[in-house]
């Protein structure tokens, strides 16, 4: 009898260490489970943040070519004006130039201001 109890006692042991192991493998995959989806989210945000960063990039880079455009535009729309080569010639006396600059002061202001 006492062997009965013995091997009761061992195989109650033993359930208990196997429980014990199943809780410690349990807390284990959920504490791997949190970690990665911790790592996860990290990697959506740096993700996010280098999508950012190029499209501000894209941006600018637009930006400047288009500003180049306009500069490069009006450069050959004066040349063209002191050189006579206008679609619609007209006298050049100074004040069309004069005009000129009166107005891309006030389209600078304006985008400037707004």
């Amino acid at each position: 009898m006492k062997q009965r109890k013995k091997s009761k006692s061992k195989k109650k042991q033993r359930q208990k260490l196997r429980a014990t192991e199943a809780l410690a493998a349990d807390e284990l995959d959920r504490g791997v489970l949190k970690r990665l989806h911790h790592l996860e989210r990290n990697k959506l945000m740096v993700d996010a943040f280098k999508a950012r960063q190029a499209s501000h990039a894209l941006r600018h880079q637009w930006l400047e070519g288009q500003k180049k455009n306009n500069y490069a535009e009006e450069y050959h729309r004066i040349v063209g004006d002191l050189e006579g080569k206008s679609i619609f010639p007209q006298p050049l006396d100074g004040r069309r130039l004069l005009e000129r600059v009166e107005r891309l002061r006030e389209l600078g202001a304006l985008a400037v201001g707004s």
